[in-house]
This record gives structure tokens, sequence and C-alpha cells, in this order.
């Protein structure tokens, strides 16, 4: 929160001074811990279509399951891979490119005249800031956005290029990938530990869906470490005592009644995270949650898996 205090005593070009060299900053950090270069499923060769058949070893597609710290320019968001039954695997034009920090600017020039008084508000304002950012829901499906072009017969594959984050803006398209990585930027420059999670979902009766969220450490108001399960694309609607819908926050875990091996589960293996849904009001600070009926399983899982056993996965 230091940094917001410093934004009310900033003018614009401060801003844009401050966040060029602290961006800067973030993006060399988070390059020397994250060696991927993508994010999602990538297929281990990586040439774009692999012919099984032809290979002595067979291929697998990896999995970058976690980005801690801030996305760089220039880094893959792979939301899908494909196989067909001649052997062929491909994930060519199933991505976009993160090519723009414009967002993390016009965040900060926004944010300097709220009045936050806390980490959780301050949680708020990124939901509503990404909800204006990214627009309401549009005409094209995400399918329509990213359209596939394959032949018929499976023998090559066209990627479709030109991907881009900033092809979001505006559109309505965005889902769960858009908002984990842009929310875990804005998180990062205002100083919180954040981590992307590209885990599953199920809520309710509802169908297990793949799902990306963040996990977040922070101070609170009184000074206590928090470890928090943040979803900003699956988020929470809020009423007022008339039950007229009157905005939505982030759904929020507070994860302090984990095992002490959480981390270590999160980190290495596979972790089931069951608790109540709810939705909370900030009043003064403090958070009153109200539960409902519903149950959230979040899952998150490290592994490599094997071409053959997968066919139109998509990343939601």
């Amino acid at each position: 929160m230091n940094f917001y205090y410093m934004l009310k005593e900033m003018s614009d070009e401060e801003i844009e001074k401050y966040l060029s060299h602290e961006i800067y900053s973030l993006e060399n950090i988070s390059k020397e811990n994250n060696h991927y270069g993508f994010i999602g499923y990538n297929l281990h060769f990586n040439p774009g279509i692999i012919n099984i058949l032809d290979r002595d070893e067979e291929p697998f597609i990896e999995e970058a399951k976690f980005h801690t710290g801030y996305v760089s320019k220039g880094t893959k968001v792979v939301f899908g891979c494909n196989t067909c039954d001649n052997g062929m695997a491909f994930n060519g034009g199933m991505y976009y490119t993160i090519d723009e920090e414009e967002y993390v600017y016009e965040f900060c020039k926004q944010i300097k005249d709220a009045d936050v008084r806390c980490s959780e508000e301050l949680f708020e304002f990124i939901l509503v800031f990404l909800n204006y950012y990214l627009g309401n829901k549009g005409d094209r499906t995400r399918e329509e956005m990213f359209r596939l072009i394959m032949k018929t017969d499976c023998t090559y594959y066209d990627s479709v290029v030109g991907h881009k984050l900033s092809d979001f803006k505006g559109k309505g398209n965005a889902v769960c990938t858009e908002y984990a990585i842009m929310a875990n930027n804005l998180l990062t420059v205002f100083g919180f530990d954040s981590t992307i999670v590209l885990g599953q979902l199920k809520i309710g009766n509802s169908d297990v869906q793949d799902h990306a969220f963040n996990i977040v450490s922070y101070t609170d108001s009184d000074y206590n470490r928090k470890d928090i399960l943040m979803d900003f694309s699956s988020s929470t609607d809020v009423f007022d005592f008339r039950y007229n819908k009157i905005g939505d926050v982030p759904y929020i875990i507070d994860l302090e009644d984990m095992d002490d091996d959480f981390f270590e589960k999160f980190y290495c293996n596979e972790s089931h995270l069951l608790f109540p849904d709810y939705f909370y009001v900030s009043e003064n600070c403090m958070l009153l949650p109200i539960k409902t009926s519903n149950i959230r399983d979040y899952c998150v899982s490290r592994c490599k898996i094997p071409v053959k056993e997968v066919s139109n996965v998509k990343q939601k």
C-alpha cells in the first residue's frame, strides 16, 4: 500500500517515470525466477506441429502451471493444445502474447484519487478497473475471436497470428487467464507477492473447468501476514439488504487454516481446496462474509502430460 499513498502526491508524468523504472526491475526479477517464457500448455519441442510417429522420443506437453511475480512483455499465454487421429500435435495460434502494459499506468492514474483505506479495498478497485478496461460481454464468442485454421486432412496447421493481450481491451471476450495475469501485474506493482495458478474450479454441482486464479501474500491493517486465494474472473455478487445487486468483488479465500505443508503441496503435488462460497462487503476496513449454499473446489497441480492423452484441451 505504500505505493498507493505515494501516488497521492505524484503527477501523471511522475507516475509514468516511476512505473517505467519499477516495471523494468520487476520484469528482470521475473525472468530470473520464471524460465518458461510461456504460461499454460506448451509442446516440449515447440515446433508448432509434431508428427509423433516420426519421433523416437515421445514428445509431451509441458504445463507451466505457476508464475510468480510480474508477467513480462513477450510472454506467451497458451490456452490450448490439440491432437488428431494421425498423431499430429499442435498448439500454434492457440496462444496470445503479452504485448502491452498501458493498463498498469491507467490504473495507477485512476486509483490515486480513490479513497482506499486498506488492501482489501484495493483488491475491489482492481476488479472494478479490470471490468471497465476489458469491457462487458461482447457479441463475439471467444472461439470466434480465436478461430483456428486447420486443414481437414490434419497434414499441417496454419497458425493464427496476431493474438495479443491488447486485443481484449473493451471487447468483453476476456476470461480467467487475462484477469489473473492483469490482476497479478497490478498487485505486484503495488508490492504484493502474487502467483498465477492455472488449475481447476468446481462450483456447487457445476462441471469442473480449467481455471486461472491468484495466490497472494500481504500484510493486513493489523500487521498480520496473510496468504489468500483470489479469483477475479469468477467473482462474487454483492447485494444490498433488499437483495438488489450492487456490484461484485473478487472471491477471496483466507488460507491460514490450511495445513502447514500446504505450500509444499502447492508447488510440488496436487491440492484440492474446499471452501464455502461467500460474498463480502467492506465496511470500515472490516470484511463481512455472508455464506451461501455453494461449495467451491479449487485444484492446483503440476505434471507433464503425454501428447497422446490430450485432445482438444483448452485453458479457459
